[in-house]
């Protein structure tokens, strides 16, 4: 769906992190539970080292 809205595919593990805490927050009153399920939950959907990989390529820093 990201793709298609012509979203840059570098920012998906961005948009996985804010929908993941913005789901834990709709489950969990406390908010340091909601935000660390939330970062947890945004994290495993993208994929911690193919997030980071993404994000630095994008960016043109080199050295990873």
């Amino acid at each position: 769906m990201i793709k298609r809205a012509g979203l840059n595919v570098k920012f998906i593990p961005l948009i996985n992190l804010g929908l993941g805490v913005c789901a834990a927050f709709l489950i969990y009153s406390d908010i340091k539970q909601a935000i660390i399920v939330g970062l947890m939950v945004g994290l495993s959907a993208s994929g911690l080292y193919s997030g980071v990989k993404n994000v630095i390529e994008g960016e043109g820093v080199k050295g990873y």
